[in-house]
């Protein structure tokens, strides 16, 4: 028999802190792949000396290396979920699922290097469609994993008019959890990648300038003048990636949604989020108000459920209202 789902107060700080997790790892993807690789040759330039950034291919294999990290890193981060609570028969599928990813990584590697004549380039494409593949099983291991959880958390719901309130308060556990899983709160917005494109934009012309001056077949700039010209690109690259991370910060913030779950905690009512204030008592949950950073509010009253949404605040009260006691 399948293992029981787990409690609600235990999938609900899983799945915010597991977009959370994705949200990061998504804004490091831009980074790594906007801005990072405009400036692997001027490092290389100043760190090793033009032998390294003029005569070898360290620059272009630095380039892609970068290009590689968020497959690994998402790859890492999908795998731990993997590992951490997958059971022995969805090991033994991901050990299969590895053979066919390293059989894929041998015909990638054959096909860059040996076909493509990509050389060490190679070895990183044939790498990113590993991680790639094994990526996309524990994904879907993901997805399946709370679909399943959710589904049967719903199915076991208490009925009936006496349990009316409690079944509402679980519902709205189980939508809060399938609005934190939508692959629109842990990928960055429209507004952040447009100022990461424009970053690396800038850098992308920056980078071809400092080419020019420092390194083409024209460039007479004496050693000091070189130091200042690579000084400036990556002066700009400084202050593009801090504009970038400023608004990751401000458009996209980093930190768990509002509200996920509720949980007992020494005989309080404990929302599982650190934005909380307060919460009343779980003997005498009287009428209490929590200010919470959010897009959208819940309110109820006895046992009817009201929902508002308010698009144009970013800061909402929860209302935690009085629940009238049910007697048959």
């Amino acid at each position: 028999p399948p293992p029981p789902p787990p409690p609600l107060s235990a999938l609900a700080p899983c799945a915010s802190y597991l977009r959370l997790v994705l949200l990061l790892q998504t804004h490091l993807a831009l980074i790594f792949t906007l801005l990072a690789p405009s400036f692997t040759t001027p490092l290389l330039h100043l760190l090793l000396g033009p032998k390294w950034s003029r005569t070898s291919t360290a620059p272009l294999i630095l380039r892609a290396y970068a290009y590689s990290l968020p497959f690994m890193g998402m790859n890492g981060i999908t795998e731990a979920f993997f590992q951490a609570v997958a059971s022995p028969r969805w090991i033994q599928r991901g050990a299969a699922w590895m053979v066919l990813c390293a059989g894929a990584f041998a015909a990638t590697c054959w096909v860059a290097v040996q076909v493509g004549g990509m050389g060490a380039k190679g070895l990183i494409v044939a790498n990113c469609v590993n991680m790639g593949l094994r990526t996309a099983f524990s994904t879907y291991f993901m997805v399946r994993y709370f679909s399943n959880a959710l589904a049967r958390a719903d199915a076991t719901a208490p009925r009936g008019d006496a349990k009316e309130e409690e079944s509402h308060r679980r519902r709205d556990q189980i939508s809060a959890i399938r609005h934190i899983l939508n692959w629109r709160q842990w990928t960055p917005s429209l507004l952040t990648l447009s100022t990461f494109f424009l970053g690396g934009y800038a850098c992308r012309r920056s980078e071809t300038r400092w080419t020019a001056r420092v390194m083409g077949p024209a460039a007479a700039l004496s050693r000091w003048d070189a130091l200042a010209e690579s000084a400036r690109h990556l002066g700009l690259g400084a202050g593009g990636g801090l504009l970038c991370l400023v608004s990751m910060c401000v458009i996209s913030p980093l930190s768990p949604l509002p509200l996920i779950g509720v949980r007992s905690l020494g005989g309080m009512l404990v929302l599982t989020e650190p934005m909380l204030t307060f919460c009343g008592s779980l003997d005498d949950p009287s009428a209490e108000h929590c200010r919470i950073a959010g897009r959208s509010s819940s309110s109820w009253s006895g046992g009817e459920r009201r929902r508002t949404r308010n698009k144009s605040s970013l800061a909402m009260e929860l209302q935690i209202a009085h629940y009238s006691t049910r007697r048959s």
